[in-house]
């Protein structure tokens, strides 16, 4: 999932292009997306870390399948 600065960016970004457009259509879909956008930064278990999703959780101070030292 992209970083939360990320889709605060994006989302503001729609709402204010859709402010200045012209055709209500338009403007419809960039306030759903914006609004999709918020609703991935509100969603439960949202995780606003920057390690890899693919990375498994620390355990013991290491990650998972590191040797001890």
């Amino acid at each position: 999932m992209p970083h939360r600065n990320y889709l605060i960016r994006q989302a503001a970004w729609l709402f204010r292009f859709a402010q200045e457009t012209r055709d209500p259509e338009v403007a419809t879909v960039l306030l759903a997306k914006a609004a999709d956008l918020n609703e991935q930064l509100s969603a439960p278990g949202t995780d606003a870390s920057l390690q890899a999703p693919d990375v498994e959780p620390e355990r013991d101070g290491r990650f998972a399948g590191q040797r001890p030292a």
